[in-house]
């Protein structure tokens, strides 16, 4: 799956159009940059696991608060949260609590993790997050989460049409052409449904107890 790039975006909007010269460079941009992050705002509901970091918080007996990833944006994704990982790889969700509970678990504040109550001894815990985007600001950047290549991928290219479709909205609105613009919001809902319908890569996963076996 290949990242869609800005300036492919472009070319392909100025084929639907055919002159776009009226729009500056500045403009495209910062509609590229709604669009990517509206996007993910989306997506992150339908496929969390896309787009879910990780990274380790190593905690000493005495200190409750760490500081919270750079690119750390929420929590709130099903799958993200702080865990407890065994020597079996087996991980346990901390509880989310609040500030002087004496029930073990976190919670945020402000950049930082503060876990509950104030660890009695050093442990190693994995923080599972949802990361903030990186702005567009360039023709040569990707709708990627960070705008890269190599980035997690937000947009690929598969989804062309889709980004187009989007920005005519925007065009239209900048426009103000009233009409045409609750014809392009129409044809950018169809593919809005068809990219939430395509774009998970797994069925929904739930979990059930088992019955089967008795002692």
């Amino acid at each position: 799956m290949a990242a869609l790039q800005v300036q492919d975006a472009y070319d392909a909007f100025g084929r639907l159009k055919r002159d776009i010269t009226d729009v500056s460079l500045t403009t495209f941009k910062e509609w590229c940059d709604y669009l990517n992050k509206f996007a993910y705002r989306y997506l992150v509901g339908i496929d969390p696991e896309r787009f879910i970091s990780s990274s380790t918080v190593s905690v000493s007996a005495g200190t409750s608060s760490y500081s919270l990833p750079a690119d750390f944006r929420s929590m709130q994704a099903m799958g993200t949260g702080l865990f407890e990982v065994d020597d079996n790889g087996v991980a346990k969700t901390l509880a989310l609590t609040g500030f002087g509970s004496a029930n073990k678990g976190y919670y945020v504040s402000g950049s930082n993790v503060v876990l509950t109550p104030n660890p009695a001894q050093s442990a190693t815990y994995t923080l599972r997050y949802t990361p903030d985007v990186t702005d567009i600001d360039d023709m040569t950047d990707y709708f990627t989460v960070d705008t890269t290549n190599t980035g997690n991928i937000i947009l690929p290219s598969e989804f062309k049409e889709y980004v187009v479709k989007a920005l005519d909205v925007f065009y239209n609105q900048w426009d103000e052409e009233v009409g045409m613009e609750s014809f392009a919001d129409a044809r950018f809902t169809r593919a809005l449904t068809e990219l939430a319908q395509t774009y998970k890569r797994t069925p929904g996963v739930y979990g059930l107890d088992d019955y089967s076996i008795y002692y």
